[in-house]
């Protein structure tokens, strides 16, 4: 179910998962606190303290403002996995 909400950007991150990077944004809504996962593209665009409409589904953003995610890779934790040589 697709949802829109006025929101804050107040946070956002960056940070390497293996050789990948994984950026993150966090809003500020009227609902509280939400996380995504977001594209490289949508992390750039983002500006700590920006305002504006954050549209998502279950645990997808789809845009931010003008901002639109084109993240869509589900990735599971596999920190216990170690491949035999």
């Amino acid at each position: 179910m697709k949802e829109s909400l006025n929101a804050v950007l107040i946070n956002k991150s960056a940070a390497a998962y293996g050789e990948q990077p994984v950026y993150r944004m966090v809003f500020q809504t009227p609902k509280g606190i939400c996380s995504f996962r977001v594209s490289a593209d949508a992390y750039n665009a983002g500006r700590i303290g920006q305002k504006g409409m954050l549209t998502y589904s279950s645990n997808r953003m789809e845009s931010f403002g003008t901002i639109r995610n084109s993240f869509s890779q589900t990735v599971t934790e596999r920190s216990w996995l170690r491949l035999q040589a």
